[in-house]
């Protein structure tokens, strides 16, 4: 009996197939099962004991490891635990393959789903994990970029679709894939069922990565770019409550902002593909039964082909999980049929607590890996493009290194909650913790009232800034409901609105706000030009900004955008407070998008002309999230460097 059945999917074969076929052939107790989805494809020897499966067409990804399960238990008395779901441009380093089978046979039995580290062609950083989208999540991601909301959400991260490790018997409960999902959003569809239910996510430690040499396939061809986007609609149709209302606006609105943020960088050709991302999504959502790749040169099996092939029967399910409705399988879970119209969709939960297992074991679920210190196998990914461990919780980061070949140690880092920090930053009565369509935030200084608000739909925090004295008023970011904002304005005007930075969601009040309040505009010339509204009055580094008798400077950091500013006001000098736009936020820099030129520059300006000559009880207020302070923060700036976000 195997243990194991890695499926393959291919279309057309890649050079690094055979490879690929022959390490996973070595693992102990592992079966091969390689589905081709092209028809014109012809593969030559196969590594011993391989199982092929062809002729099917071009059935996409999910269905095809659905149909390679389904071919392989009706064949074989084999009931392996373990599915191993694998892309046919992954290749498995040496070392990573020879510890494959332990890690997953280690897996403690409240892990469902383990999850592996991806490295790119070259050996760096690859695309490891990502977060179920919703509303917050993706107007987070938006803002700060993945890596960060894997850091900020890692009871929603999931592993993306290359190469991860599911329990047969869940993938089974689950109905496998959904088939009506051609080549995108089927895995995130499948992990956002199964943590719908309870469902756990392990990951392998970042020395046991495999490698995605291809990759990006939407990158290929304009077709698949858009297919990319039918797949966002299609899911949006699926798990409409858990996205949650607005969430297609926003995606919408990532997209239009890539692709503006790619034109301004003079790359036109992912400009184009961001375009046609939307293009898909728009189309998917207007004609859903339109299936373009059909008639492409992909030749795409029509959905109900899809369906027909890639669908697992209740009996293939009650092979291997054969007991009655609601009867518990060894792990706790209950064998619950899938219904008729499709696998089971339910809102997200929040993650239970698992049950800590007897001993130290090489595998630990997300949940128990906040308890203790696991070997081989944490409970975190490692980030998505395979950064450094992420936070177990927005409050209260875990920070992972290898120590060995085999133990990664994990201890447990600071509060993120900048109140008491030495006792004189805690203001009564203020947090800085806002939320939507919630109420504003106060801070009273003696010379200077702070007011905070969160808006729009990527909870974009503006600050109104009023001097106690004249009663003059400065508001820093026309984000968004221009409605509230001058609800927050009221009857005593508005002097100035600051702009700090360029990008679309901390400017869709300011035409708005300027016209009703006839406000002063302020921003940095390198960014004025793609602001809305015209800059009255640039300002550039060091030049000060005056609130009636209340002085801010401006402090340029280039790296987010060109013309960065944040506003520095140190009335008193031993408790300075910062507004940091998005160049400075709880636990790291603002998102360069990749760029390493554009994070050196950025973490340069943030050591050089914050860090450097301003104290750690300087109070930092962000252009979203929450506060903190630059003592909660200093101790990580090596840690930031490193990881490159």
């Amino acid at each position: 009996m195997h243990s194991l059945l890695a499926v393959v999917v291919s279309h057309g074969g890649s050079t690094y197939l055979t490879g690929l076929l022959a390490a996973l052939a070595v693992i102990p107790g592992c079966r091969v099962a390689l589905v081709e989805n092209d028809i014109r494809a012809r593969h030559g020897d196969l590594p011993e004991g391989t199982l092929m499966y062809a002729g099917h067409g071009n059935i996409g990804y999910g269905a095809a490891v659905n149909l390679g399960v389904r071919r392989f238990l009706a064949a074989t008395d084999d009931r392996p635990e373990w599915l191993l779901v694998v892309n046919s441009d992954v290749t498995i380093p040496a070392d990573t393959r020879d510890m494959l089978g332990k890690l997953i046979a280690q897996a403690p039995e409240d892990v469902d789903v383990l999850g592996f580290a991806v490295e790119t062609d070259d050996g760096g950083p690859g695309r490891a994990a990502a977060v179920l989208p919703t509303v917050r999540t993706s107007a987070f991601t938006a803002v700060r970029g993945e890596r960060a909301a894997v850091a900020r959400w890692p009871e929603l991260t999931y592993p993306v679709g290359a190469f991860f490790a599911i329990r047969t018997r869940t993938f089974l409960r689950l109905g496998g894939f959904d088939p009506a999902f051609w080549l995108y959003y089927e895995e995130t569809d499948l992990f956002a069922r199964l943590l719908a239910e309870g469902g756990r996510i392990g990951w392998a430690g970042r020395e046991w990565p495999v490698r995605h040499t291809g990759g990006a396939t939407a990158g290929r061809s304009g077709v698949l770019q858009r297919e990319l986007g039918r797949g966002a609609a299609l899911y949006a149709r699926r798990h409409a409550t858990e996205v949650g209302r607005g969430w297609v606006a926003v995606h919408a609105l990532q997209l239009v902002l890539l692709a503006g943020r790619k034109a301004a960088a003079r790359r036109p050709h992912d400009a184009a593909r961001a375009v046609r991302i939307l293009a898909g999504l728009l189309g998917g959502l207007v004609a859903p039964n339109w299936e373009p790749a059909v008639r492409s040169r992909w030749l795409a099996a029509p959905a109900a082909t899809r369906v027909s092939l890639g669908r697992l029967t209740p009996q293939t399910m009650r092979a291997v999980v054969p007991a009655p409705a609601g009867a518990p399988t060894p792990a706790g879970h209950s064998a619950r049929p899938v219904p008729s119209g499709g696998p089971a969709r339910g809102r997200i939960p929040a993650p239970r607590p698992a049950p800590q297992p007897a001993a130290r074991a090489a595998v630990t679920s997300r949940a128990s890996a906040r308890q203790s210190r696991p070997a081989a196998v944490s409970g975190e990914p490692a980030g998505a493009g395979g950064a450094p461990g992420p936070p177990t919780s927005p409050d209260r980061p875990h920070h992972a290194q290898a120590t060995s070949p085999v133990v990664r140690e994990e201890w447990e880092g600071r509060d993120r909650g900048p109140d008491g920090v030495g006792g004189t930053m805690g203001i009564r009565g203020y947090t800085g913790e806002v939320t939507v369509g919630g109420p504003p935030d106060v801070r009273e200084l003696p010379d200077l009232t702070i007011t905070k608000v969160a808006v729009g739909p990527f909870d974009n925090n503006c600050y109104l800034l009023r001097c106690t004295t004249s009663g003059e008023q400065l508001l820093i970011d026309a984000a968004n409901e221009p409605d509230t904002l001058l609800r927050l304005i009221g009857d005593d005007g508005l002097a100035t609105v600051v702009t700090t930075h360029r990008h679309q969601d901390h400017v869709q009040a300011l035409s708005d706000i300027v016209a009703a309040t006839g406000a002063t505009t302020i921003a940095h010339p390198d960014d004025a030009p793609v602001i809305p509204v015209p800059t009255s009055h640039p300002v550039t580094d060091g030049d000060e900004i005056q609130v009636g008798e209340v002085t801010l400077r401006a402090i340029h950091l280039v790296g987010h955008t060109p013309g960065s500013i944040a506003l520095l006001y140190d009335a008193d000098p031993t408790a300075p407070h910062l507004f940091t736009g998005d160049c400075l936020f709880p636990g790291g820099p603002g998102n360069t998008f990749g760029q390493p030129d554009a994070f050196k520059s950025l973490m340069d300006g943030l050591e050089e002309k914050v860090f450097g000559p301003l104290p750690d009880t300087t109070w930092i207020y962000p252009g979203h999230g929450k506060d903190t302070t630059l003592g909660r923060e200093r101790p990580h700036l090596a840690e930031w460097r490193a990881r490159g976000w």
